[in-house]
């Protein structure tokens, strides 16, 4: 019995020297979590049936700084870091469709993975450039294909040579219902009203929202652009087009 009353004893001494301890530790329990970051994203993408080539280039930013360690993933191709926060593919290593393409941005450290969907518009063509050639500047009537999913179009004519020939490229932004356009004479002419022979080419693109330059561009991009489709999550901008199969006109 006077065992049992001594282990009994000692029971309640443990206790509360336990309790005792406790009580005298005032630290509280300190809760370690991540810190919230942010990322960021500007995108091209085209499908340019000039080049054969389907190209998309990314900036992607993680707290305003270029982030390389990223996942990107447009339907099922990787687009492959390139360094500096610059993600880039092309054909054959990337697929653009018409309509809708997914795009999953993803930190594997951050616990961060943001889908999204951007909508290409249809391939489509030039049908028609009369006349094509010509011994004098006249007025060139150009017809093409109606790109379905395209909310605007851009129309480039331009001399192969005018970065030094004096002539000034014809850069458009039109609606995206319209099909024909007639060039004016005086794109054949440089800024003293001098024809200038030569082969003039011309470039269309359907844009959905709006359209910037990337990566082997071969025409000159209108100023007037629309702003670009803004994102939230990540935020940034998205911009995206199909460039036409390119025709010439020859002034001889």
């Amino acid at each position: 019995m006077n065992m049992k009353k001594s282990l009994i004893a000692f029971a309640i001494l443990a206790i509360a020297a336990v309790a005792l301890i406790t009580a005298c530790d005032s630290r509280q329990a300190i809760s370690r979590s991540k810190p919230q970051v942010s990322f960021s994203a500007e995108m091209t993408a085209v499908k340019d049936l000039s080049l054969r080539k389907d190209i998309a280039r990314i900036e992607f930013k993680r707290d305003n700084e270029p982030f390389s360690d990223g996942v990107i993933s447009i339907g099922l191709d990787t687009i492959l870091s390139a360094g500096d926060g610059i993600y880039f593919a092309q054909t054959p290593f990337l697929r653009l469709f018409a309509g809708g393409n997914p795009i999953v941005f993803s930190s594997t450290d951050d616990l961060y993975q943001k889908g999204l969907s951007f909508s290409m518009p249809d391939s489509f063509r030039i049908t028609s450039v009369n006349p094509r050639a010509s011994q004098t500047p006249v007025n060139v009537n150009i017809q093409w294909s109606f790109p379905s999913g395209a909310t605007g179009l851009i129309l480039s004519v331009f001399s192969t040579l005018y970065h030094v020939d004096n002539t000034s490229p014809l850069t458009l932004v039109l609606p995206a219902g319209t099909s024909t356009y007639r060039v004016p004479d005086t794109t054949f002419e440089d800024n003293s009203y001098n024809t200038v022979t030569g082969t003039y080419y011309i470039y269309l693109v359907a844009f959905n929202g709006s359209f910037g330059t990337y990566p082997g561009i071969a025409f000159p991009l209108p100023d007037n652009l629309p702003p670009a489709q803004a994102i939230s999550n990540p935020s940034g901008h998205l911009r995206y087009g199909t460039v036409a199969q390119y025709d010439s006109i020859r002034i001889f």
